[in-house]
Parts: C-alpha cells; sequence; structure tokens
C-alpha cells in the first residue's frame, strides 16, 4: 500500500518562512468561522438545526436532542409555521486546527506547496510544539473531512425530521470536527484536530519547529509556483 501523500497549499512568503525557519501557525476552529477571506466557514465548529418550514411542523414536546443544553421548553408544545425561519444551534468544545489537502490546488491558498510524505510524524511533532504552548492538549487526531450532511440540512416538512433521529446538537463527537458544508467540497481536505480541556484558546498558535524534523516528514519541491502574494498573517492555514 502507498504511503498517504498530503498537500500543504500556501503563500510563498509562508512556504519559505517554513522551509528556511520552521515557522508555521496552527488556527482553531473559532478562528476559521471569523476570518475574512474565501476560506471563512461560517459553520466551523457548529452543530446546528435549519428549519424553512414549506407547511407548518409541530411538535407536541420539542426533542431534547435537537436543543442546546442550555435551553429547556417546559409543557406546552412547539410549532413552526409555514415561511418562518429558524435556526437551532451549539458550538462543539474548540480545538486547534491545521488544514492540508489531498492534492496540489493552484491559487486558491496561495501560489506555492510542499508535501507531508510522512503524515503522522508531521503530526506528531506539531503536537509536542503545540503542548509546550498549551500542556492541555491531549490528542492529535487527522482524518478525511467529510462535505454535505446536516451541515446542509435544512427541516422543510414534517417527515424530514425523521433525517434528524440520531442527530444530537448539544453532544460533541469527534467527527463533529471532519465536517464542513458541500459547498467546500472542492478543497479536498484532511485536517489534523488537536483536541484540548484548555477553554480559552488563542485564535492562532505560532510555531517553530525543528528543521531536521520537517525535511523528515516534508518535501519541498524546487522551485515552487511564484506569482502575487497578499501580505496578510491570517493567510496561515
Amino acid at each position: 500500500m502507498s504511503q498517504l501523500r498530503l498537500y500543504k497549499n500556501l503563500e510563498k512568503e509562508y512556504f519559505d518562512a517554513f522551509k528556511e525557519h520552521g515557522s508555521l501557525r496552527v488556527g482553531t476552529l473559532n478562528a476559521y468561522r471569523e476570518i475574512e477571506d474565501t476560506r471563512k466557514d461560517a459553520k466551523e465548529g457548529l452543530k446546528e438545526v435549519i428549519l424553512r418550514p414549506e407547511e407548518d411542523i409541530f411538535f407536541p414536546e420539542m426533542p431534547a436532542h435537537l436543543m442546546p443544553s442550555n435551553i429547556r421548553i417546559i409543557g406546552g408544545f412547539v410549532s413552526f409555521g409555514r415561511g418562518s425561519k429558524v435556526d437551532i444551534g451549539s458550538q462543539i468544545p474548540n480545538a486547534y486546527i491545521f488544514c492540508v489537502s489531498e492534492k496540489r490546488i493552484r491559487n486558491r491558498f496561495g501560489d506555492a506547496y510542499y508535501e507531508i510524505i510522512k503524515p503522522a510524524m508531521f503530526g506528531n511533532m506539531l503536537y509536542e510544539k503545540l503542548k509546550q504552548f498549551d500542556p492541555q492538549v491531549f490528542r492529535v487526531c487527522l482524518e478525511k473531512v467529510s462535505y454535505g450532511g446536516t451541515k446542509d440540512q435544512i427541516i422543510k416538512s414534517n417527515p424530514d425530521l425523521k433525517k434528524l433521529k440520531n442527530y444530537d446538537i448539544s453532544n460533541t463527537d469527534l467527527s463533529d470536527y471532519f465536517l464542513k458544508p458541500a459547498a467546500f467540497r472542492h478543497e479536498f481536505e484532511r485536517r489534523y484536530v488537536f483536541l484540548t480541556r484548555n477553554p480559552n484558546i488563542e485564535k492562532y498558535v505560532d510555531l517553530t519547529c525543528d528543521l531536521k524534523m520537517i525535511h523528515l516528514c516534508c518535501n519541498f519541491p524546487e522551485t515552487p509556483c511564484t506569482g502575487s502574494s497578499r501580505q496578510r498573517l491570517h493567510r496561515r492555514r
């Protein structure tokens, strides 16, 4: 079986900083929900139930698994009328993330790239560095991102509610960290997620990794593509 090979697509200035100095930025779920560029995902880190009824939707009792833990409806019933717009959501615990792709993607994230030829070693390298910054980091996971599913699901009728039978908005599953709307499917993303028990983490963490370790787990093309480069720090992802 061939070794998994991943790609970090980025701007040339950050390619050079990583290759020559080991400088790298790790983001968070919250940061990429708020970032102001084409990578912004307003649903990052959120679990939602979106109702856009085309008929009256009636609950004799609002299902507990469709309500955030800090909201309770006691007694009576709940009805959502045709034409109403209701979004019910909760936020999963924030985490550090480092996003890569399964292929070279040109001109979206920047004008350069490097290959991660040993993904497990690369993830462990970042994990150990993050632990120095945040001792409450306790796990690293690398998984392929799934697109669509509950991220794009809109409840329009009473029968649609059956689709949410096993969807619990209040509980967090590991798979919740690897789900994005279908609009991002073209990114072919795999994602490193670093879980932490720290509830108040920085939006970004700048790390300096060991160059010897970097060149063991990464491959740098001799002549990366060049082009215009926008000078904004938050472009590192």
